[in-house]
């Protein structure tokens, strides 16, 4: 269907995370991972963790324009 799906990561203090490769959703540019859900960029993910986080999507919608 040319979408992209990521698997949660639960992890233990002192694992690192693993950034997930970068996402495909047909009709948007997606623009990184940010921990603000209404962000419209994207942000560094941090690979050691202090605290629980939850890492969202940002797209962009692409804009066709036709004559």
């Amino acid at each position: 269907d040319g979408e992209s799906v990521v698997s949660a990561q639960y992890l233990e203090k002192g694992q690192k995370v693993a950034k997930p490769a970068d996402l495909v959703l047909a009709g948007y540019d997606f623009m990184g991972w940010n921990t603000e859900k209404e962000a419209t960029e994207g942000i560094e993910v941090v690979e050691e963790l202090t605290e629980d986080v939850t890492y969202y999507a940002i797209w962009k919608k692409q804009i066709n324009l036709t004559k």
